[in-house]
């Protein structure tokens, strides 16, 4: 999005561009920065999603110590918080530090997306094993299954209750920015 309003701030033509974006620009400030001049009045939707409870309390639960299982979670420690996790290192990560608000930790607006995305999955994967396997665990048959053929036949057939959306009235709610 950032390469199109640069695009359009070298524009010759004197018309104003009338911005309308979906969520992948929603509320975020470095698409628009160095461009605000030709965003000025951009009107972008974002689908309004609440927190998921209990999701801060497990990102601030985790540590490099007991999430080895993220390849990139040293990473991101280290680039949060500004410090080593190196032995001996001057700037070494101190214990105590914990993933909030006071370290610029914020849930982000898409995580209830995610979170439904593998719950879909998850539905999917149950409903072709219980079909397709005899028993437990997985089977030559769910293993060979053609990706189109799953997409289809399991995955757009899923149906639960995923993260809770505020709405009044039943309606899909969503918040516009100018």
């Amino acid at each position: 999005m950032t390469g199109l309003l640069l695009a359009a701030s070298r524009s010759k033509d004197s018309t104003p561009f009338h911005w309308l974006a979906s969520d992948g620009w929603g509320r975020q400030p470095h698409v628009v920065r160095d461009v605000e001049e030709v965003a000025e009045g951009a009107l972008t939707v974002e689908l309004h999603t609440e927190p998921i409870p209990g999701f801060d309390a497990y990102m601030a639960s985790l540590t490099p110590e007991n999430n080895r299982r993220n390849p990139w979670f040293d990473e991101y420690w280290q680039e949060t918080f500004n410090c080593s996790l190196q032995e001996g290192a001057v700037d070494h990560c101190a214990a105590k530090l914990r993933l909030g608000p006071e370290y610029g930790y914020l849930q982000e607006s898409k995580v209830p997306f995610v979170v439904d995305a593998v719950y879909a999955f998850a539905h999917a994967l149950h409903a072709l094993q219980r079909e397709v396997c005899q028993g437990d665990g997985t089977c030559p048959a769910m293993l060979s299954m053609d990706g189109g053929n799953f997409y289809h036949n399991y995955l757009l057939k899923v149906n639960f209750t995923g993260a809770p959306l505020r709405s009044a009235g039943g309606e899909l709610p969503f918040l516009t920015f100018r």
